[in-house]
């Protein structure tokens, strides 16, 4: 998991209501269902036709009717023809000349394993991706026919075969006309069958149904992303029935089962077990509570068209889960009524949208008990920028001084409990002139955007004055991307892989997300040659990647607003290599330990989470524990193993070179050991030190376990967060030693083992700003103030300046802070403040305080 920054501390609950929207699916459940509503038996499924209409025996062998859309296209695994009619197993090949293959065997006891689903998915150039299966036949082997060029990644799972979904291998090069074998290992599941119905005993058709664990949402989702683990789910069909193959056995499970405009389900709690491995769960789902209220602004008038999202509040998601939850959402009419129906019992807040309305951070609580209805809900909506008579204006022009038309002029206004965006946009007039009107009090930043010109962000816009703007023209990178021997290639991406600004420059969040972002992909008409545009001005290494190809780099210097040219990016169809062995402390081989190669480490941060896609090249080792990660660019390489059976390890300082032979990374995985823990009832707890960080959430009782943790030095942190989000969390810390085959008890409670240091920072910070507090070892360096909300912690990270942070805390809106847990002695008291408008504008933290001071 990447760290988390005192900024996400503070926004925390905003940026979790987009996750919330986004990941609806995992609202599952604090009370059992109602008996009557669930009907479990352990019993396998009958014979069924998929909705491909692929027959299923109960044995699982499967035959393709004439209506399978499997015409011309059908090959066996062993490249023969399909006779349409007989049972076989169907790959979908594209045209192409590439050819992916191997065995696929089962994790425990190493046999082959037949009938298994596996797809093969290639990212596309522009977007998309293509996705290809198969299945392995009687002998355990597989075959994917006919392929084009490309960087693919295979997934196996579920099916008949009720294997456990999971990406089995990530960066599968292959050339032209290349042939590469990969042979795989899977790990047996179970299935979870059932019919949802209606109180009536209708079936409930594209009712979603997800398998997940009585764990928090937040602990759930970390899980997912750091496993990459497939999603357990499906929809019902027309006849209500659904089924999940591939959920792992030995552990506890739940289905949460939800359809609009009912409330959702979450059963009791069930295991498989390899003799006990499917069970049937038949579901009934009732209508629940229905909310009935307006849209109003705050003297009363309607606001039509207002989406709303009817959300748990935000400290269940760290709680685990024994009641239904989920996200309900809708809109208000022309006389601002909306109605949200479906919701089981629990408390939510509804939360408003509107283009020129302020985003509140808290919601208008609701209690539905999912059975009474609840009318005369009412959601008020505050103007975006305030109310008032005042004014922000100015012009905007270009280095020149020259008016600049068109620019589009983006305002916003921060405050403590809310996010301010809409009508904040405007458009310059001939005169390159702007103007928001009927503007109230308050902090702004502008946004100034122009096609060819460099984005502009101006911090501290005061009201009734005129703000003047100045755009410089974008920096442009133009150039080729050649073979060695000079051809082109016919598709291929340039990107900005690293970007540090010039000295003395901001470090803009918009300029940062851009350079992280920036890439574009070129077709065979461009004859290799590239023009990068909004390229951000300072040191910048650009990456050139073609399929099948170790891609090329090249750093170049950027000015402001220029143009460089003549950049020659060569691409080399061999590449450096890493390559090694996994094995466990008695020297035996590890199959399927994952394997992430990355240079450097992931950013942490707000702006860590804000940067998407893959961080690093995927592969898992074979039967044998070997893995090679090929084709890569000359660079020193960190890599990450993990395994479900072992503790993870980290190598760093993997030097590969492409004239060089490969570099070696043998990695011996271990045991490790457990930490045992109590602090509050659904708090969050964060692990991090030696390269390693894991999270989870504390239950009823306040108790929280981590398993499987490499012996060393940690920072434990537990994050509790306020029902009221305009409140700064309080943080709960304390060192950790962990041993080989050893459990560590660790307490992260309010009656800690030092003492408990309060104090109040005056004069109370102003509205929109955030400030932190460390307390540090006498003598010892300041943290760069940069790295305090973006970068991430110093109380965490492993950087240098983290050892010295003794005490954390954020200030609270009234100046107040707790620090936990302090031993006695003389130390270093340093306040930093900072405001998430001057942040996106790129200024640092300022040290506002610091002082020495003794604990007794």
């Amino acid at each position: 998991m990447r760290r988390a920054s005192t900024l996400c501390y503070l926004v925390g609950a905003w940026i979790t209501v987009a996750a919330i929207l986004a990941l609806a699916y995992f609202f599952v459940p604090e009370s059992e269902p109602l008996p009557s509503q669930v009907d479990a038996a352990y019993e396998p499924m009958p014979a069924r036709r998929d909705r491909a209409g692929v027959h299923y025996d109960e044995r699982g062998a499967g035959e393709v009717p004439s209506r399978a859309p499997s015409a011309a296209a059908a090959v066996t695994s062993s490249g023969a023809p399909v006779e349409l009619g007989s049972s076989v197993h169907v790959s979908y090949v594209p045209e192409g000349q590439g050819r992916v293959h191997g065995t696929v065997r089962l994790k425990r006891g190493g046999s082959l394993a037949p009938d298994v689903q596996l797809r093969l998915r290639r990212a596309g150039p522009w977007g998309g991706w293509s996705s290809y299966g198969a299945a392995s036949d009687e002998n355990g082997r597989y075959a994917f026919e006919g392929l084009p060029a490309g960087t693919y990644q295979l997934v196996a799972g579920g099916g008949r075969a009720a294997i456990v979904p999971r990406v089995v291998r990530r960066g599968i090069v292959l050339g032209k006309e290349g042939e590469r074998r990969v042979d795989v290992t899977v790990e047996q599941g179970g299935r979870v069958w059932g019919r949802v119905t209606d109180r009536a005993g209708q079936p409930i058709p594209r009712a979603k149904v997800l398998v997940g664990t009585s764990d928090s949402v937040v602990t759930q989702l970390a899980k997912a992303a750091k496993q990459r683990d497939q999603m357990l789910a499906a929809m019902s069909d027309e006849h209500g029935d659904y089924a999940i193959s591939g959920v792992p056995l030995e552990r506890e499970w739940r289905v949460w089962v939800d359809k609009e405009e009912l409330a959702p389900l979450l059963t009791p709690p069930f295991v498989l077990h390899a003799a006990r491995n499917e069970v049937r769960m038949d579901v009934m789902l009732l209508e629940g509570t229905t909310i009935r209220g307006v849209v109003q602004t705050p003297s009363g008038e309607p606001v039509a068209q207002a989406e709303l999202a009817c959300l748990p509040r935000f400290g269940s998601l760290l709680s685990p889960m024994r009641r239904a939850k989920t996200a309900r959402d809708a809109r208000s009419d022309e006389q601002g009524r909306f109605e949200i129906s479906g919701l089981p019992a629990g408390d939510y807040q509804i939360m408003g949208f509107h283009k020129g309305y302020r985003v509140s951070l808290k919601g208008k609580p609701v209690y539905p008990d999912g059975v009474s209805d609840i009318v005369g809900v009412r959601v008020v909506l505050e103007p975006a920028l305030g109310e008032g008579n005042h004014a922000v204006f100015g012009q905007v022009v270009d280095d020149a001084g020259r008016p600049v038309e068109g620019a589009r002029v983006g305002l916003l206004l921060v405050s403590g409990a809310s996010l301010g965006f809409g009508e904040s946009s405007a458009t310059t007039d001939a005169r390159g002139s702007f103007r928001f009107g009927e503007v109230g009090a308050g902090t702004f930043l502008l946004v100034v955007h122009k096609e060819g010109f460099r984005r502009r962000t101006v911090e501290g816009v005061r009201v009734d004055r005129s703000t003047r703007v100045a755009l410089v023209p974008e920096a442009r990178v133009e150039g080729r991307v050649v073979f060695p021997e000079g051809s082109a290639p016919s598709a291929f991406t340039v990107r900005v892989l690293r970007w540090e600004p010039a000295e003395g420059a901001k470090r803009e969040l918009f300029a940062r997300l851009e350079s992280r972002t920036r890439s574009q992909t070129f077709s065979p008409e461009q004859g290799g040659k590239f023009s990068l545009s909004r390229v951000p001005p300072g040191e910048v290494v650009l990456e050139a990647s073609a399929a099948g190809l170790a891609p090329a780099r090249k750093e170049v210097r950027v000015a402001e607003g220029a143009t460089v040219s003549g950049v020659s990016l060569r691409l080399s169809r061999e590449g450096a290599v890493v390559a090694g062995r996994v094995t466990d402390s008695g020297g035996r081989p590890v199959a399927g330990a994952e394997l992430v190669l990355s240079e450097g480490g992931a950013g942490g941060g707000l702006l860590g989470l804000l940067q998407s896609g893959p961080q690093g090249e995927v592969t898992r080792s074979d039967q044998e524990g070997r893995f090679r990660f090929e084709r890569l660019a000359d660079a020193s390489y960190g890599l990450q193993v993990s395994h479900p059976d072992h503790a993870p390890a980290r190598l760093s300082g993997l030097m590969a070179q492409a004239d060089q032979p490969p570099a070696r990374a043998d990695v011996t995985l271990r045991s490790g050991g457990a930490i045992e823990g109590t602090t509050r009832p659904g708090v969050m707890v964060t692990l991090a030190g030696e390269g390693y960080s894991e999270v989870v959430a504390s239950d009823e009782e306040g108790r929280f376990r981590l398993e499987k943790v490499p012996p060393g030095s940690y920072l434990a942190r537990a994050v509790v967060t306020k029902e009221d989000p305009t409140q700064a969390p309080e943080i709960f810390r304390s060192r950790v030693q962990v041993l080989e085959g050893r459990t560590v008890q660790l307490s992260l409670a309010e009656a800690p083992a030092g003492v408990t240091l309060r104090g109040k920072h005056t004069p109370a910070l102003e509205e929109g700003s955030l400030g932190m507090v460390l307390l540090l070892l006498p003598g010892s360096p300041s943290p760069d103030p940069s790295s305090l909300l973006w970068e991430g912690d110093p109380g965490v990270n492993d950087a240098e300046a983290s050892r010295y942070v003794v005490g954390e805390a954020l200030l609270q809106p009234d100046g107040s802070y707790v620090i936990h847990d302090v031993p006695p002695g003389r130390y270093a008291l340093a306040v930093y403040e900072n405001s998430l408008l001057r942040s996106l504008s790129g200024e640092q933290a300022r040290l506002i305080e610091r002082r020495e001071l003794r604990v007794d």
